[in-house]
């Protein structure tokens, strides 16, 4: 396009001074010379319109001021380089017909400038427009993204005060009839969240260290109820290394001791599954508990646990999960399934 633009500016500045002749158009040295200055006094020109045009604003006073002064600008400008180039060529500028179609041919130029300044002008402000929308979009992302660590980080927080009133509560309950056991208990408290606060403030862990967690709650329920309780993992080794958001078996678990523990005189298991599917990862916790009866917390197993961990999963992987509960043989079967997911890279089937 500017290519285009050029050669029409170039040839409609060196048409007035061709010379004619039976043979056809010549062009002398001198007229060359006249034509090139003819164009280089468009300059100044050019840039006052370049001016004009970036420094247009977007209010409407600020826009009808800026459209009046470029209505100046064509009313005065070809003339004005008329008179600018004859004066420089040492001849006194006066009406006739080669000032006037010197300033007819500027008009059509100016028109040509105009456009061609304001196609440059509205690329950049375009260019502009795109990176700043870029740059917005890229923010908002950002924002989200901590928004959602924060929410996270939030709930966390929650659950973390609610399992620890549940254990000390327990531990009260311990004192009266086994004080030893109370002390045991109170030192595997202490283990647990020493390696709870030994962890960052990531929101996923591997499926390996969530266990280890695990484990350390496990000993404590056990100190509690003895022989009432047992605990079985099935775990695919395959995806121990599987990213799973942080003391997420925790609360489910404690649900399930609730359900096959405190509703049974007996005692009963609970089994811990991890398995893959595809791309999935396919987790179950599984107790042998009554599926009708009422926990202890007196919340029907919905109670801070299970929700918190219902919004941590939401938060995280969005529609991309399942979080369910079905009756299993008398007992009750929670099942989570999330990306399979691998220090940050989703696996591939």
């Amino acid at each position: 396009m500017y290519s285009a633009v050029i050669a029409v500016i170039g040839l409609s500045s060196i048409a007035p001074f061709m010379r004619l002749s039976p043979a056809g158009p010549r062009i002398h040295a001198e007229d060359v010379f006249a034509a090139i200055i003819y164009i280089v006094l468009w300059t100044p020109f050019a840039a006052l319109l370049a001016f004009l045009a970036s420094r247009r604003g977007t209010g409407r006073a600020e826009k009808t001021t800026g459209w009046i002064f470029q209505g100046v600008m064509f009313v005065t400008a070809p003339a004005l380089h008329t008179i600018l180039f004859l004066t420089v060529r040492g001849v006194t500028p006066s009406p006739g017909i080669e000032f006037a179609v010197l300033t007819l041919l500027g008009t059509l130029q100016y028109l040509v400038l105009f456009a061609v300044v304001y196609a440059i002008i509205a690329g950049r402000r375009a260019s502009d427009s795109r990176a700043i929308a870029a740059e917005l979009e890229l923010s908002h992302s950002r924002l989200e993204t901590l928004l959602g660590l924060a929410r996270i980080d939030a709930l966390r927080s929650q659950l973390q005060p609610h399992f620890l009133f549940n254990t000390l509560n327990s531990i009260s309950v311990l004192m009266a009839t086994d004080t030893e056991g109370a002390r045991l208990m109170i030192r595997k408290l202490s283990d647990l969240l020493r390696a709870i606060l030994s962890e960052d403030d990531s929101p996923t862990i591997t499926l390996r260290r969530e266990l280890e967690l695990l484990e350390y709650y496990c000993d404590i329920q056990k100190v509690r109820f003895g022989s009432r309780l047992s605990t079985k993992t099935r775990i695919d080794p395959h995806v121990l290394d599987a990213m799973v958001p942080t003391l997420v078996l925790q609360p489910i678990v404690e649900n399930a001791i609730q359900y096959s523990i405190v509703q049974r005189e007996a005692g009963g298991a609970v089994e811990i599954a991890a398995t893959r599917s595809g791309t999935r990862l396919i987790i179950e916790v599984t107790d042998e508990g009554t599926s009708t009866g009422t926990p202890a917390d007196g919340n029907g197993g919905r109670g801070i646990g299970r929700a918190n961990t219902a919004h941590r999963l939401k938060e995280i992987y969005g529609d991309d999960h399942a979080f369910s509960h079905s009756d299993v043989n008398g007992g009750r079967s929670v099942r989570i399934d999330i990306p399979l997911i691998r220090q940050g890279f989703a696996e591939s089937q």
